[in-house]
């Protein structure tokens, strides 16, 4: 049965009665009088000592007032001459604590310590977390015109921007009249259709597909478009200026085009996401790279038809023009604009392979030149390793910590409150959300407590040095070397050390982008190994055994093998030429590529992450082979 409320409140009182009780029977019993009894009991309740130390004060201020009594000292004398209670206790309390043993003693120094300790740390930790509220972030640095003023200087009249405007307001979706012509349906969105009830996109379509004819009949009414792209391509580059705000006259295009006015609205409705990060770098609006990326898969689609119609010449044109649109993305100032020019390169270059499997003996040696030089012309030259140009991410990394540190003007400054929604905004985590991990508290604690400036700075800056060491680098490097391991640890340290909160949050996605930069250089290099051949084969009666013979008259220079530090290899066993690479497990079997698995006749086995591992975790043996092809055999003629 529960007891009553009443006897956790009743047993406290009825243990103090008796404890006062034996009190006064102590006091009684050794003899003091009467009238003393009440500033003894008084005396003894102040000195808060333990019950057995209270006794024992209660006996001698009892033989105290009774030997006073017995001196000839009146009760009231001897009460008067005792002083007043509480100093009594005070010092009789102290007196006391002096004689107890050397544990008690210790447990109440260690007690004390703790006690200052986490006093003053409960000051600390109000002190600079009013600062984080007490204090803003001073943003005196425009970055956004810093970054513009960091790209190519092209002038006006070579910009791409404006033919791709152009581009841009041309292009149009296949109308519904079209697509049911053909026997298809129109789908949910303008740039899809429904095949067997299934939407797809009518421009990522390719020959074989049931609705291929009705994309290459709609692709090439786009004349205009495709016009456009190509002074793009003939451009020195896109001349992208970057904002905040939507470009009027790109907005015209998009209306052009048929786009919704309304989707244009300078300020958009934004999530609270979108808000915290307003008016930094990472803000500014690139509305064109979704376009660069559409009208890129139109050039290789028109590729795809003309090659179909039987002018292989007119395909290349349009490759040559895919590629070098990415070249140009390639070029700018951010890394996503530079990772989307990556990807057009790869696709374009993947379909001139496709191209010169079905046309390569109907193209004259002008247009095998023609992408010899188009396709050498972006990136890199060959033996060179692709690089990402990282100025951008620099400068969005000095425009974060302006955003959210503090500023005393000798370069420290601490957190601000502001700077906390800005950070997590950055790190994709939801600034509405109150529930965090403990994890997460216990770090933000950390960083609002110690983070500095000057210090992330340092740390920030530290990560990029290690990333350029690692731009550039072989795939083998990139997985086991001293740049990688380096790399590691130090996104480690970015983990537990407050000052390295910026630089976990902005770059440890480099690290993939490295390796795709070389991955897409080494099949770009492939194929200019393999339109190199093609000419050499056309000048000398024969395909070369080789690769160094190529140089440096077809080659500038020998491409360099993806994953290590070495030319790329060439094997030729007079049926057919193999151009490989020694892959993820670093050793040359002669272009054999692992017999896994159907994906390792593929050229995108040289992807690091997709490099097959035995049941230990170690690479298979194999080589990644970027193109293998028939040829006439002819014999070397002395």
């Amino acid at each position: 049965m529960t007891a009553p409320l009443s006897h956790f409140v009743l047993v406290p009182i009825w243990s103090w009665k008796s404890f006062k009780r034996r009190l006064t029977e102590t006091i009684e019993t050794h003899g003091a009088p009467r009238e003393t009894n009440g500033l003894i009991i008084d005396v003894v309740t102040r000195t808060r000592l333990w019950p057995r130390e209270q006794m024992d004060v209660a006996r001698e201020l009892a033989c105290h007032f009774r030997d006073a009594e017995a001196a000839g000292q009146s009760p009231n004398e001897a009460v008067e001459a005792f002083g007043p209670p509480r100093l009594a206790a005070k010092l009789i309390r102290r007196a006391k604590r002096r004689q107890r043993g050397p544990v008690w003693k210790t447990w109440y120094a260690s007690t004390r310590g703790l006690g200052i300790v986490t006093a003053l740390a409960i000051i600390a930790l109000a002190w600079h977390t009013s600062r984080v509220f007490l204090v803003q972030p001073t943003v005196a640095i425009d970055a956004l015109a810093e970054l513009n003023a960091a790209q190519p200087r092209i002038h006006a009249g070579a910009r791409g921007y404006a033919p791709l405007l152009e581009a841009i307001a041309s292009f149009r979706h296949p109308p519904a009249e079209l697509i049911r012509s053909y026997g298809f349906e129109p789908g949910d969105r303008p740039e899809n259709i429904r095949v067997h009830g299934e939407p797809v996109r009518w421009i990522d379509l390719e020959p074989g597909h049931p609705a291929w004819p009705l994309a290459a009949a709609h692709a090439a009414t786009l004349t205009d478009t495709l016009d456009a792209l190509g002074r793009v391509a003939s451009s020195q580059g896109i001349g992208y200026v970057y904002r905040l705000g939507f470009d009027p006259a790109y907005v015209a295009a998009k209306v052009a085009a048929g786009g919704d006015p309304s989707q244009f609205q300078d300020p958009l409705p934004r999530s609270e996401w979108h808000n915290l990060i307003e008016g930094s770098v990472l803000s500014a609006l690139l509305p064109h790279l979704s376009d660069v990326r559409e009208l890129s898969l139109l050039l290789t689609l028109a590729a795809d038809a003309e090659s179909q119609a039987g002018r292989p010449d007119m395909a290349a044109q349009r490759l040559a023009d895919a590629a070098a649109i990415g070249g140009h993305m390639l070029d700018s100032g951010t890394v996503i604009e530079q990772l989307v020019g990556l990807a057009i390169i790869r696709r374009s270059v993947d379909r001139c392979h496709r191209l010169l499997d079905a046309s390569a003996e109907r193209m004259d040696g002008e247009t095998l030149m023609m992408l010899a030089h188009r396709f050498g012309g972006i990136g890199q030259a060959p033996g060179v390793r692709w690089r990402f140009d990282l100025t951008g991410e620099r400068i969005a990394g000095v425009d974060t910590i302006q955003r959210a540190f503090s500023d005393d003007g000798d370069g420290g400054g601490h957190l601000t409150n502001e700077g906390i929604a800005f950070l997590h905004a950055i790190g994709s985590m939801n600034a509405e959300s109150a529930v965090i991990d403990m994890h997460k508290a216990a770090r933000l604690g950390r960083i609002v407590l110690f983070a500095d400036r000057r210090s992330a700075q340092r740390f920030l800056e530290r990560g990029y040095v290690l990333f350029d060491r690692a731009n550039g680098r072989p795939l083998a490097e990139l997985r086991d070397g001293d740049a990688a391991s380096a790399l590691h640890i130090f996104l480690e340290e970015a983990q537990n050390d407050p000052d390295g909160l910026l630089a976990g949050l902005m770059v440890p996605s480099l690290e993939s982008a490295f390796e795709r930069a070389v991955v897409v250089g080494g099949h770009r290099d492939a194929l200019l190994v393999r339109l190199a051949a093609i000419l050499f084969e056309r000048a000398n009666g024969w395909y070369p055994q080789q690769i160094d013979e190529l140089a440096p008259r077809w080659l500038p220079r020998l491409p360099l093998d993806p994953w290590i530090d070495a030319p790329m290899r060439l094997r030729s066993d007079g049926a057919t030429l193999t151009f490989y690479s020694v892959g993820g497990d670093l050793d040359d079997d002669g272009g054999t590529p692992p017999s896994v698995s159907s994906d390792a006749q593929q050229h995108v086995m040289c992807e690091h992450d997709r490099w097959p591992a035995d049941g230990q975790g170690s690479p298979v043996d194999g080589d990644a082979v970027l193109w293998s092809g028939q040829i006439d055999g002819k014999p070397r003629s002395d």
